[in-house]
């Protein structure tokens, strides 16, 4: 089956401009254009990521709908992606949502793991709204968290997710119905051995 991977629009173009909903101009053009070149006469390409969690930074939805329409224009056999938390909204601009929900594992002193995020039916009800979002021809993936937010924000109570949270993570996805899983491994999996171990078993 080999790798498979997609293709980074997000962040490579003026965000102001996606937050002010202006007209595409040269210099966004010529970027999906470069994506497409990019992508083309390569198997192992599936896609475009458009936008990482478009909602948090302002950016407009109509504007992100342009550059998917230029993306599907210039190449109708790729999907284009977008992970957000509001799939009524962002979720028509794309070919496939993946909400997620980050549940933050974490370890106090006496060993006894929990979950910092909270209630983990809040993982259930963001694939919840998305499937409820009349989201017609459009996929609904899931985005397992595989990586510590310990390193980032010098928290070190944060863990990485162990082999048993990220399976469980990975099957509330599947069994809420989801049609893919596309884990978020961010940094650290080379360096910490058990999850390199959780998510190769896993995924």
């Amino acid at each position: 089956r080999g790798f498979m991977y997609l293709v980074s629009v997000n962040q490579r173009y003026d965000e102001s401009r996606a937050q002010a909903n202006l007209e595409l101009d040269e210099a966004v053009t010529n970027l999906i254009r470069q994506c497409v070149l990019e992508a083309r006469d390569n198997k192992s390409c599936i896609g475009y990521y458009l936008a990482d969690e478009p909602w948090f930074r302002g950016l407009n939805p109509e504007y992100l709908g342009k550059m998917y329409n230029l993306l599907k224009e210039l190449d109708p056999y790729r999907m284009v992606m977008i992970v957000d938390l509001n799939p009524t909204d962002y979720g028509k601009v794309c070919d496939v949502i993946v909400p997620h929900s980050y549940m933050n594992p974490t370890q106090d002193e006496s060993g006894r793991r929990r979950f910092r995020s909270g209630d983990p039916e809040r993982y259930r009800s963001y694939v919840h709204e998305a499937m409820n979002a009349g989201l017609q021809n459009r996929a609904i993936w899931y985005m397992p968290q595989c990586f510590s937010y310990a390193g980032e924000y010098r928290d070190y109570a944060c863990r990485h997710p162990n082999l048993r949270e990220t399976r469980w993570f990975a099957w509330e996805g599947v069994i809420n119905g989801v049609g893919g899983l596309a884990p978020f491994i961010s940094y650290g999996y080379s360096g910490h051995h058990e999850s390199r171990i959780a998510i190769d078993a896993t995924f």
